[in-house]
């Protein structure tokens, strides 16, 4: 479904706007980011499951999981020179960021970096491991602590780069 909703946009947008389509390399480029990116955020979208006790209460779970992330990525509001460092780190760890930095990358020529593509994927894997749903009595747990090593090991992704965040 993801693909299909880029290859509508991407379609709209040339023909609405004359928009450039990505060709050769970078076209490769940009759908293995899609590619990646529609998993892990499918996976991440199941491991919430086990947050959202019933039909009612998911789009004001998700809704206070994925507004606060994209403001604090840089979404709605551009990054500027006095941004401050406590938001590019949170832009950093989460894989928000680096997602639209890869799509970004596709349409507006901007430096392509597979490290963005490798921190998404890298969400990706311990949500994949953490149960999704949940029962009133028995709610789902991840076993072994899985999300640990990836706070641990992605808060400096990116720090070499910081150009790229402002």
């Amino acid at each position: 479904m993801a693909i299909l909703l880029v290859a509508i946009t991407a379609a709209f947008g040339r023909a609405a706007y004359d928009a450039d389509i990505p060709t050769g390399a970078t076209l490769l480029r940009f759908l293995v980011a899609l590619l990646v990116g529609a998993a892990a955020f499918c996976a991440l979208g199941l491991a919430a499951t086990a947050l959202i006790p019933n039909a009612d209460a998911a789009a004001p779970v998700v809704n206070a999981i994925i507004l606060p992330l994209e403001f604090l990525s840089g979404i709605f509001i551009a990054f500027g020179n006095t941004t401050p460092a406590w938001i590019l780190w949170v832009a950093r760890v989460f894989p928000v960021r680096h997602f639209v930095l890869s799509m970004q990358a596709g349409f507006l020529g901007s430096p392509f970096s597979w490290t963005d593509v490798l921190v998404v994927a890298a969400w990706a894997s311990p949500a994949c491991c953490w149960p999704s749903g949940s029962s009133a009595g028995n709610r789902a747990r991840p076993e072994h602590g899985s999300l640990v090593p990836v706070y641990a090991g992605l808060w400096r992704v990116g720090g070499e780069n910081r150009e790229r965040w402002t």
